[in-house]
Formats: structure tokens, C-alpha cells, sequence
């Protein structure tokens, strides 16, 4: 997670920060046109940053030149694999925190956060994409290992996509990591990065006090976090301690039971975050950034 707190949790940061629309899109609003450098067409509205503060096109740019030197990691290594164009990370970053057949609204509902209740995350499972992963599946069971190994190093689940959208490349290894290397900047590698839409965002005295009045809110309901970043922090931290390295998808027993009691306050957590959000955060920072980059059209 990036050092510097986001004043939103990842399902609605990106549909506020982005103000553009995909497939599987959790943000809203659609408009102008940029092409990626494959000749993909996207939409985006006025001049909304992206991931890292970039432009669409230059996140398209960044994003198939990264894929670009992770094919060509990959044939040095000796294995089969095709680049990924920018409309497929897209797509593929666009369903963090969603699940097949259900409505953003009811996402929180039965997956809270979807941090300790939704181990099998599209954007996780989107693996390689769809061609790299069919490859991938016919080949021998030593060389898959080999295969998987030589992208992802030893953190499989953090592929280009998931790392791009949580905005910290810090856990990706293989060709993924070396190609990375090549298109970011060590801040934008590490997490530490803020891009500076955010950081003006972050500084306004509306947001400081909006911040504050959903503090407030969350601890009127009993639960003491000071931001929402806290609150993903904390059940990651919470996970960690139950899975112990292994995981959490295989725990039995007491660890097993322990996971069913943060499942269940992670689902009381997050409809409370929610509502607080969407009462004291939401509205003000949808003026601000409708200050900033313009109103997101519908």
C-alpha cells in the first residue's frame, strides 16, 4: 500500500480518482478519447489523472512498454509469452474489488473490503491474461512452476495489473519486476509515490476536515481509525497474524476459526466505512476534484 494514506478506500478512489469508464468499471463518467500505442481506443474524461498521476495515454504508453520488457525477459529465459496490450491490464485493474455477477453495491455487502473474505480477486486470477494463462495451462507441471517463477518471481498474485493498481511495484519479481525497473521510478517502484493531484487533494482544508467527520463517524459506531487507509492496514495486519505465511484459503482448525471472526467483523467494518464515506468523504471530494480536473460527465 502506498506510505502516504489515501483519503478513500480502493473501491471508491478509483471511480473518484480516475473519472473514467471500462468494462468492469468501478469509477464513473466517460468523454474524450485517447489512443494507446497499440491503437486501442479508451475513454476518459477531461484531464483526470490515472494511476501514478499520468495521463490515459501516457499510462497506456508506460503500461505496453513495461510489457514490452517483460516479453522480451521472458524469450531470454527461453519461454513462450505475449505481451499485453493496455485495454487488457485495464480491464484487468478495473475489477479489483468486484466479483463475477455482483453489483458494486452489493460487493460490500457480501465481501466487505474483500481483503480477508475474496482470496480468489480477478485482478489476481487475471494471472498473465487470458492467452499467456491458456499457454501456460498446456504446458508440463515442472515447467508451469518454471513459467510462473521466471514472471512473478516468489509473489505469483502480484502481477503487472495488481501492481500497477495498487500503485506499488515493491512485491513483484521476475521479468515483471525487470521490466518495471525499466518504466518507473524508484518511488513509483516502492510505493512511497503521491502524485501531486493527490497530494493537493489530500492538503485541502475541506478534505482535512471531511477526514476528520469520518472519524468521527466510524468511531460514533465503536471502531478507532483515523482514515480509511487505516482500516485496510489493519485487516491485512490481522490476516497476516491468523495465515501465518500459509494460505488463508487452506487454514482449519483454530486458525480457520479465527479467520471466520475477522471475516465477519471486516463485513461489519465495511458497512460502516461505507456509509461514512458516502455521507462526511464522497460529496467533498467530488467538488474538489471536479475543482481540479472538472465535473465527470454521466
Amino acid at each position: 500500500m502506498p506510505s502516504t494514506p489515501r483519503l478513500i478506500h480502493q473501491h471508491y478512489r478509483h471511480r473518484a480518482m480516475a473519472f473514467a469508464a471500462m468494462v468492469l468499471t468501478i469509477s464513473a463518467g466517460c468523454g474524450g478519447a485517447a489512443t494507446s500505442p497499440s491503437g486501442a481506443t479508451a475513454n476518459a474524461s477531461s484531464n483526470a489523472p490515472e494511476e501514478f498521476g499520468l495521463s490515459r495515454a501516457e499510462l497506456a504508453a508506460r503500461i505496453e512498454e513495461t510489457e514490452r520488457l517483460i516479453a522480451k525477459c521472458m524469450t531470454t529465459a527461453g519461454f513462450e509469452y505475449v505481451a499485453l496490450d493496455f485495454v487488457t491490464i485495464k480491464h484487468a485493474m478495473d475489477s479489483d474489488q468486484t466479483a463475477p455477477g455482483v453489483a458494486s453495491d452489493e460487493y460490500v455487502k457480501q465481501f466487505g473490503l474483500g481483503i480477508t473474505t475474496q482470496f480468489d480477486q480477478p485482478i489476481v486470477t487475471f494471472g498473465a491474461g487470458p492467452r499467456n494463462n491458456s499457454h501456460v495451462a498446456g504446458l508440463a507441471p515442472a515447467d508451469q512452476v518454471a513459467f510462473k517463477h521466471t514472471l512473478w518471481g516468489e509473489s505469483k498474485e502480484w502481477n503487472h495489473a495488481h501492481a500497477l493498481e495498487a500503485e506499488d511495484f515493491s512485491q513483484t519479481g521476475g521479468c515483471t519486476r525487470t521490466g518495471a525497473q525499466k518504466t518507473y521510478s524508484p518511488n513509483e517502484l516502492n510505493g512511497a509515490y503521491v502524485s501531486p493531484a493527490e497530494t493537493r487533494l489530500q492538503q485541502d482544508p475541506r478534505m482535512i476536515k471531511a477526514v476528520k467527520d469520518w472519524s468521527d463517524c466510524m468511531r460514533a459506531d465503536g471502531y478507532q481509525y483515523d482514515n480509511p487507509t487505516q482500516v485496510e492496514l489493519d485487516l491485512h495486519q490481522r490476516l497476516d497474524a491468523i495465515a501465518q505465511g500459509q494460505d488463508p484459503a487452506t487454514l482449519t482448525g483454530p486458525a480457520l476459526d479465527a479467520l471466520h471472526q475477522l471475516q465477519g467483523e471486516e463485513l461489519a467494518i465495511a458497512t460502516v466505512l461505507t456509509a461514512c464515506e458516502e455521507d462526511h468523504i464522497q460529496p467533498v471530494q467530488d467538488q474538489i476534484e471536479s475543482e481540479l480536473f472538472g465535473a465527470p460527465q454521466s
